[in-house]
């Protein structure tokens, strides 16, 4: 390294820097081959922060078809061609690095710098860019010269030294070569009438011995894919393999290779038979010809159950008379591969579909030909690409279409070849009849009942359940992250443990549909689950069991152990923090109620499986979440800063009352509940009001635009409590989703309660207060596994389970007279509440930013106040198949946080839409000429009703007409439009009984009204409730 650096220096490539600041450290490298070292920097700290360059490095295998019919070739290498191109002087430093004995800097690039390669190749396509991809290709430091003649390859010679010698650049003699008739480029025997790989290569691989470590078998893969287009079944035999070093690898800390280079393998025999037919295909592995443009080109696809192949051949001279199997074929390219994750699952008709699409994605630049292609393959597989038939699944079928679609770009013709002539691409994809045996087909198994099982209530099948060993394996292998308890059971009781779990399952399996009716069912008592730990004390350790302060009952970490062995216990526990009025609500909220009394092993697992039999459960809950586009939500760590409020439609009920007014405070998720028999403003009134006598008033009052929370009345309210009002944009649920999540919970734990008690669901109203508490009184995991009332009434969350607690461990606080202490109690009192919504503010935002890492796909909006949008129709709910999606365009007139307010550009009139309704259409100097405006009202124009002017009865048609007054702010000014809204509840009514009615009569009388007909197509379908004299 000393020499080397000296010779650097004396060049003036690198100078001497004692007093850098930066410096990464040389490493030595071992040239392969050869006894001699190529010295290396470690620029990994630098690199992180250097700002990438985009760049484009050539491919290979669609650069070389320029080389086709030459024969004279010239290899060219450049002398340590980094250290040939010069560096900035501001960057010079922050590449220094350091040897054993000095620091350098550099004046050249250096190799390992952040982009080295791209700029080098870049730098070098561009001083010898008049010769490029004509007569010249170049890989970094690699060029290789192609003519055709010897004249006009002396002639390309000569200018491709001019060219070096006016830049500057030093070729390396040894290494490079005047004249070649074929040449080793890039790894690959290069000659004029195709390619082949390097025979030394080949032979270096083939000679190999068994990898003893994860890097010898990471390096052989990786040079053997180099090869894999001229492999044929390259994908099949070397699965095994792959699947080995993916197995490895997987325990591994890092992928480098230093690491896996010390991890030791082992290989099995069919792992040792998959490593000698590897190599045994290398050595047969085919010549490539290149791609003539007169020829025909043909693309051969199969597939089986476990993989596909691809060949792309060509015939230079087809044979119109000669079958399909005696043409003169030309290998170009062949392509292999498994099908793996849930391609597995792919019906018949993806499978064989799938190769067609992926030969159309990889090998554009083959098919894409003016005079097309010819496709051989089944005809069937092609029909249900373009055709798919209704009797396949819908996602299915879409996917074909799409698939349909991406052929549409191509010129092709479809010919038929037997599946007996189709060697090929059936070798490739069949494998020569090695199947994956673990591949298997999915089966029903139905079984009749027995006597002793008519009483049964059936399982859940929500899930499809296991073997009862495989469900025992499966829940204590998982280790999932954030789990309360785990196992402490010694390795001599695990089979006990197995046991115990399979009788829980068996009983989780026949839990009834009430278990509160049940008139068997027996509460659980501290003295019954004294018993049951006493009877499996043996199981547990008794270093981790400790006694209660009244001599009842062990604990483990301060919580009433619940021991395997009883399965019923457990169940009946879980009943009572699930049923009844704890309303069956989610899985957090019962894992929270049991963890903080019980210490219960493998506690999340048993929740998951008691949830999965509940079958009351399947009636009202679906999916974990509803999917929804991601939005900025309205946010306040403040107890009573802020509150939700809305409308929910219950629905019919024994009284008056219809609707219920849930009011939600945003920090501490505390509800409150009004049913009421119309959505009104007074409603709304009582409500606030009635929250500010007991809670105070919060200053931000958040809802949607409904005429009841958007009204004077409201509105003069909230001016006179010095409160704030919000509303959330139309058609955007997710700004106002706090609420939302609310209304959600609220339908579910009614409908079970309904269910559970045997009432009608029109007595829902009785179960309004057992409703606000059970909301109230329920912990959240984003609230820090806290309940609402905890956090807004800093009162103890009391447990359905204290029953069967020992009274003697809980901690009484006495409050004396004296008013200091009680002052002192108070502000502990009112630490304890912050500090608890400090915690809460803490989980909320880590939970917003694990959603926001998580979202993929959306895209910021690129437009701003002034600039013109199209808005999407994608909101109304009764709109022709045959309208546009996007509207307008309309002038965006402010941006506010969550909406933008935009402008028709004929009424005039401002909406407010949300970001994701809009799209850019132009900027702000746009002109809108006669033209614009004429194209924005051909979409059509919603008409605003001014005022009902009268109505009449009209015998002709037995039925009424309206005089509507409608008002469009058009160019010219306000223009009134008198028109006539008919309504027929005749004719509705002799619709619904599915009478013939003489349609046109009807329109006759319409077209009697004049000028109505013309105008009755631009009036929205308005249905107005009237009522006959």
């Amino acid at each position: 390294m000393d020499d080397f650096n000296k010779k650097l220096e004396e060049l003036g490539w690198v100078y001497e820097n004692p007093n850098s600041r930066w410096a990464c450290p040389a490493l030595p490298v071992r040239k392969p081959g050869t006894n001699e070292f190529r010295q290396t920097a470690d620029y990994k700290p630098a690199n992180i922060q250097i700002d990438g360059i985009v760049g484009v490095m050539p491919n290979p295998q669609v650069d070389l078809e320029l080389v086709r019919g030459c024969d004279f070739f010239g290899l060219f290498d450049f002398i340590k061609g980094y250290w040939q191109i010069a560096l900035d002087e501001a960057c010079q430093e922050v590449l220094s690095y350091m040897t054993h004995r000095k620091i350098y800097t550099p004046r050249r690039v250096p190799q390992g710098s952040s982009d080295a390669a791209l700029f080098f190749q870049a730098t070098i396509e561009k001083c010898l860019q008049e010769l490029m991809y004509k007569h010249l290709l170049v890989w970094i430091d690699d060029l290789l010269l192609y003519a055709s003649g010897v004249e006009n390859y002396l002639a390309k010679l000569e200018r491709l030294f001019e060219l070096l010698d006016f830049y500057g650049f030093k070729l390396s003699v040894a290494k490079s070569s005047l004249y070649e008739p074929r040449v080793k480029w890039c790894g690959k025997i290069i000659t004029g009438q195709g390619v082949s790989h390097d025979p030394d290569r080949i032979k270096a691989l083939t000679t190999l011995s068994y990898p003893t470590n994860a890097g010898e078998l990471h390096q052989f893969l990786c040079a053997a894919n180099w090869m894999r287009e001229s492999v044929v079944d390259f994908a099949r035999a070397a699965k095994p393999l792959q699947e080995k070093l993916d197995h490895v690898l997987a325990t591994a800390s890092r992928r480098t290779k230093r690491v896996v280079s010390g991890i030791g393998i082992e290989l099995m025999d069919t792992e040792r038979a998959a490593f000698d037919e590897l190599k045994n295909k290398l050595t047969n592995s085919a010549s490539l010809a290149f791609p003539e443009p007169d020829a025909v080109m043909c693309l051969i696809t199969d597939a089986s159950d476990v993989g596909y192949g691809i060949i792309v051949t060509q015939v230079r001279s087809w044979q119109a008379g000669n079958p399909v199997i005696e043409q003169q074929y030309e290998l170009l390219v062949c392509v292999s591969g498994t099908f793996t994750g849930s391609k597995r699952n792919w019906s018949v008709i993806e499978k064989e579909a799938y190769p067609i699409i992926c030969a159309c994605d990889q090998l554009s630049y083959l098919l894409l030909r003016p005079q097309g292609f010819r496709l051989f393959c089944d005809h069937r597989n092609l029909i249900y690409v373009f055709a798919p038939g209704k009797e396949g699944k819908k996602h299915v079928r879409g996917k074909l279409l799409r698939w349909a679609v991406k052929l549409m770009e191509y010129h092709y013709h479809i010919e038929h070849i037997e599946g007996t002539n189709n060697v090929w691409a059936d070798m490739v994809s069949r494998w020569a009849g090695n199947h994956d045996s673990g591949v298997a087909l999915r089966a029903m198994v139905l079984r009749k009942r027995g006597r002793g099982e008519e009483d049964r209530t059936p399982p859940s099948h929500k899930k499809r359940r296991r073997g009862k060993e495989d469900r025992i394996l499966t829940t204590r292998g998982k280790h999932r992250r954030g789990e309360a308890d785990r196992t402490l059971s010694t390795r001599r009781n695990s089979q006990q443990t197995l046991q115990a779990t399979a009788a829980a399952e068996e009983t989780a399996g026949r839990m009834a549909i009430r278990p509160f009716d049940d008139p068997n069912i027996s509460w659980p008592t501290l003295d019954e689950i004294c018993q049951v730990q006493e009877k499996h004390r043996h199981t547990v350790s008794s270093n981790m069991l400790q006694q209660g302060n009244s001599g009842k009952g062990c604990y483990i970490k301060g919580r009433l152990w619940i021991p395997d062995g009883d399965a019923t216990l457990l169940q009946r526990l879980m009943v009572v923090a699930h049923c009844g009025a704890q309303g069956h609500r989610g899985r957090a909220a019962m894992m929270e109620l049991l963890q903080r009394q019980f210490f219960v092993e493998h506690l999340r697992s048993r929740v998951d499986k008691f949830l999965a039999s509940c079958l009351l459960c399947q009636h009202v809950k679906g999916g974990k979440v509803v999917p929804r586009p991601w939005g900025e939500t309205f946010r306040c760590y403040e107890r009573n800063g802020a509150f939700h409020w809305d409308f929910l439609t219950v629905g019919e009920s024994f009284g008056s009352d219809k609707y219920l007014l849930v009011l939600k405070d945003e920090a501490t998720h505390y509800c409150g509940l009004v049913p009421c028999a119309s959505p009104t403003s007074m409603v709304a009134a009582e409500a606030i009001l009635d929250w500010h006598s007991r809670c105070g008033i919060p200053p931000i009052w958040f809802s949607d635009h409904g005429s009841h929370f958007k009204n004077e009345v409201v509105a003069v309210i909230g001016k006179r409590l010095k409160s704030e009002q919000r509303f959330s944009v139309a058609h955007s649920p997710w700004i106002n989703g706090s609420i939302e999540r609310v209304n959600r919970d609220v339908i579910q734990v009614l409908k079970v309660l309904c269910l559970e008690y045997k009432k009608d669901i029109r007595d829902w109203t009785s179960f309004v207060p057992l409703l606000r508490a059970s909301i109230n009184h329920t912990p959240l995991p984003s609230l820090g596994n806290k309940a609402p009332v905890e956090l807004f009434c800093a009162l103890p969350l009391p447990s359905p389970l204290d029953f069967c607690v020992d009274a003697e461990q809980k901690r009484i606080v006495e409050l004396t007279k004296q008013p200091e202490l009680i002052a002192e109690k108070l502000q502990q009192l009112r630490e304890s509440v912050q500090h608890m919504h400090r915690a809460v503010a803490a989980e909320r935002e880590r939970q917003t930013r694990r959603k926001k890492s998580m979202q993929s796909g959306a895209r910021k909006a690129n437009f701003s106040v002034g600039d013109f949008v199209l808005r999407s129709r994608v909101d109304q709910k009764y709109q022709d198949k045959l309208l546009v999606t996007w509207v307008g365009p309309y002038q965006i007139k402010r941006a506010d946080k969550h909406l933008f307010v935009v402008q028709h550009l004929v009424t005039g009139v401002e909406t407010d839409v949300h970001a994701s309704r809009l799209k850019y259409y132009a900027d702000k100097d746009y002109e809108v000429t006669e033209e614009v405006r004429e194209h924005i009202a051909s979409q059509g124009i919603v008409l605003a009703v001014a005022e009902l002017k009268e109505h009449r009865w009209n015998a002709s048609i037995k039925s009424y007409e309206i005089l509507i007054e409608t008002r469009v702010a058009a160019l010219l000014g306000l223009l009134l439009f008198v028109l006539t809204l008919v309504i027929i509840p005749d004719t509705r009514r002799r619709c619904r009984k599915r009478e013939r009615i003489d349609w046109e009569t009807h329109a006759q009388l319409l077209e009697e009204e004049g000028e109505f007909q013309k105008c009755y197509r631009m009036l929205p379908q308005t249905r107005l409730p009237m009522q006959r004299r």
